[in-house]
């Protein structure tokens, strides 16, 4: 990636439900860009070493960087995500 400008990318997530009979799909994304460099320490949520590397849209730092406010901030702006569609959709059936 070294002298590429777009650094754009997106996280994407998938939720696959399938209770013998039917099966639902639930999808998110999360878009950002990618860091010049490697940022942020250990997080007992981290769930990917790319943490290191993503910045989500409207932060300046990478996910290894957030601490707990940014996290609650994130989660508030980020798209649904495929758990909060599937809790919403199980709810109603």
């Amino acid at each position: 990636m070294n002298g590429v400008n777009n650094r754009y990318c997106e996280f994407k997530s998938c939720l696959a439900y399938y209770d013998g009979s039917i099966m639902q799909f639930f999808e998110s994304k999360s878009p950002g860009k990618l860091s010049e460099k490697i940022k942020g320490r250990d997080n007992q949520d981290k769930w990917s070493d790319l943490w290191y590397i993503f910045i989500p849209d409207k932060f300046s730092k990478t996910l290894a960087e957030f601490d707990k406010d940014d996290f609650e901030i994130y989660n508030g702006i980020k798209e649904d995500s495929c758990m909060k569609k599937f809790g919403l959709w199980y709810e109603t059936r």
